[in-house]
This record gives C-alpha cells, sequence and structure tokens, in this order.
C-alpha cells in the first residue's frame, strides 16, 4: 500500500514538473515575441518624399541639417550623428551638448560612408540639399525629407521635428515657454526703443546681403520691432545691398553677421558708413553667425531674444 502511495505522489510530482516548465517556456516564448514586436513596431509619417515607416523608438538618429540638432536636444535627444556648420567643429552654442555625436561633415554634401558607418536607425534630412540623396540614404535607414526649415518660422519647422520623433507635447511645451518669453521681450524693447528701425545686414567678402522676413520674422513678429525701409518681401530670404544704397533706408539699429574681417574693415574707413545714424550712435552690434543664421531652433532662438533685449 505504502509503494502504491510513493507511486502515486512520484507520478503526481512528475505532471506538476511538466506543467510548470510548459508555463515557463510559455512565459519566455512571449517575452521573446513581444520583444520583437516592440523591435518592429512602426510609424508611418508623411514626409517630402512620401510615407515614411519610422522605428517607433529610434535610439540613433543621424540628422543632416545643422539645426535639426538643436530641435533633438532641445526634446531631449542627443543626435547620434550630424553635419558640422562651419569649420571644422560642431557650433559652440551646442558643443557640450554633442560630444558623443559623430560629425557627418558639411550639410550640403554630408559624408555617406561616414552615415553607413554610425548604422543610424533613422535619418532626417531637408529636401533643399537632401533629396537628390535620398534613395541612397533610404538603403542605409529609413529616411525623412522635411521641408527646408528656413522656408518657414523655426516653430513650424521645430514642430515637424517633434512629430517625426513622437514628442509633440514637449514641444508644445517649449513654445509656449517660448511665447511667454518673447511676450516680456517684446513689451521690454518696446519700452526701450520705441519704433527705432532694425536692420539684419551680413558682410561677406564680396557683398553685403540685407536680410528681412523670411529668414528673420521672429525679430519682427515675435519681438515687435519695426522694419527698415525697402526690406527683403516675405519670399525673399535677402537681397544684396550695394553700400551707397544704406543711407537711404538709414535704419537706426544695425545687427550685423561678419563673414569678412577686410569687407568689414572697408566699410568702417568708408563715409558713407560713417553717415549711418546706427554708425554715429554706437548702435551695430556684430552677431555669432552659427546662432543667428544657421541656428534656426529653440535654443538658437532662445540666445537670439536675449541678445536683441541685451543690446537695445
Amino acid at each position: 500500500m505504502k509503494r502504491k502511495q510513493r507511486s502515486l505522489w512520484f507520478a503526481l510530482m512528475a505532471m506538476l514538473l511538466l506543467v510548470l516548465a510548459a508555463c515557463g517556456g510559455n512565459d519566455e516564448s512571449n517575452e521573446e515575441n513581444e520583444g520583437e514586436e516592440a523591435a518592429s513596431e512602426t510609424t508611418t509619417y508623411e514626409a517630402e518624399n512620401g510615407e515614411v515607416e519610422i522605428p517607433a523608438n529610434a535610439e540613433n538618429i543621424a540628422v543632416l541639417q545643422p539645426y535639426l540638432m538643436d530641435h533633438l536636444l532641445t526634446l531631449g535627444i542627443t543626435p547620434h550623428a550630424g553635419p558640422i556648420m562651419s569649420g571644422e567643429e560642431f557650433p559652440a552654442f551646442m558643443k557640450e551638448d554633442l560630444q558623443d555625436t559623430t560629425s557627418l561633415g558639411n550639410t550640403v554634401e554630408p559624408s555617406m560612408e561616414t552615415i553607413l558607418n554610425a548604422n543610424p536607425d533613422l535619418i532626417i534630412g531637408v529636401d533643399k540639399f537632401h533629396s537628390k540623396v535620398e534613395q541612397q540614404l533610404s538603403g542605409m535607414a529609413p529616411t525623412v525629407i522635411l521641408k527646408n526649415g528656413f522656408d518657414e518660422d523655426w516653430q513650424t519647422s521645430f514642430q515637424r521635428t517633434a512629430e517625426v520623433v513622437g514628442e509633440e507635447e514637449r514641444a508644445e511645451e517649449v513654445l509656449v515657454e517660448f511665447d511667454e518669453k518673447a511676450a516680456e521681450a517684446k513689451q521690454t524693447l518696446d519700452e526701450a526703443i520705441g519704433d527705432e528701425t532694425v536692420m539684419v545686414l551680413r558682410v561677406r567678402e564680396k557683398e553685403l546681403r540685407y536680410y528681412g522676413m523670411r529668414n528673420y520674422s521672429m525679430l519682427y513678429n515675435d519681438l515687435g520691432l519695426a522694419r527698415p525701409a525697402e526690406m527683403p518681401g516675405d519670399e525673399e530670404a535677402y537681397t544684396e545691398i550695394a553700400l551707397e544704397k544704406l543711407p537711404e533706408i538709414n535704419p537706426d539699429h544695425i545687427f550685423m553677421l561678419v563673414q569678412s574681417d577686410k569687407k568689414l574693415e572697408e566699410l568702417k574707413n568708408s563715409s558713407i558708413w560713417s553717415e549711418l545714424t546706427a554708425v554715429q550712435k554706437d548702435q551695430i552690434y556684430n552677431v555669432d553667425f552659427d546662432i543667428w543664421h544657421m541656428g534656426h531652433g529653440p535654443k538658437a532662438s532662445d540666445m537670439v531674444v536675449d541678445k536683441v533685449v541685451e543690446s537695445l
């Protein structure tokens, strides 16, 4: 009788172990399946290059336009790879945050070999520069081609980037914070200079460029600064302007993006330049080219607002 009881007990234990093993196997199988599903999960984004299936949890994102690095950093994402602006390094205002980011070279002609070696799981470029190499890029990783951010205000461009990486809520918080900061700055500037006019002038080796609303709508819309005469229209990024034409416009303040010290010296030695109201009142302000001209994102725009308030 005892032998029969022991046999029954051993049989029951064996059956229990088999059941537990089967359950454990199912759990492992379910975890593997869930992991595979998470890894293969994508979202569809309607880009300039059509519908793109984007990895839902992309971690290694390569961007091909400098201001896109500003966008990602503001959204709490460190770009895996990105382009330089000028010289051989990332822009100073983002450099500290890009220590672990791979340089892809110049934004107009990024290094395809470096992009491939970076092994990104998502690539983001812009139509102006990267549509022509989109097929090559798409062979490396899912590639989203966005509208060139300089064809619209930075806020709209920033929202597009946020949609791609699924950070729309964070982007909205950033924009609300900026609107509050801009509104406060606008009031301060109105009290400080009223309707005095403000020009943005780029000094190049062979020419002067007068910028308007397309690139600097933030100054005139968000900050409420008064526009100078004959400012380029909304469709034009800038107009080339002769030195002799400046007295006709005669702005009260000039923010200058200097790319040629030689040309700047020529201006300073000119009697025409010395007659300008902004020059006579010492209201010329040299600004950082990377921030003012290539930034086009929240970090750069915050710095522009600070510089304008500080200067005026």
